[in-house]
């Protein structure tokens, strides 16, 4: 019983449909989270990634909208002088 599970994991593990010739979206810079918010994205999940160096972390926030999926990232230090708000780099892939 214990392999028939094993093979049933394994196979649903290998049978997953995998898109690595889709191209990574950047998003233009001036793209917030909370403008994605407003067109109808939901937050799926907040992630912090600590520094290498100690400095400062990075946070991930993942966007979920129509099974399109958007990640920003934001780099403390990476703060837009002109307009006093913190700059994020959004990803769709």
């Amino acid at each position: 019983m214990k392999k028939l599970l094993g093979i049933v994991i394994l196979v649903l593990f290998l049978s997953g449909n995998v898109n690595s010739n889709d191209k990574v979206e950047v998003l233009k810079k001036v793209t917030t989270v909370n403008d994605l918010l407003n067109e109808g994205y939901i937050l799926s999940s907040t992630n912090v990634l600590p520094s290498k160096n100690y400095d400062s972390p990075s946070i991930l926030y993942h966007l979920i909208k129509d099974k399109k999926l958007v990640t920003c990232v934001l780099r403390s230090g990476n703060e837009d002088k002109n307009k006093n708000r913190f700059v994020v780099q959004c990803l769709k892939p």
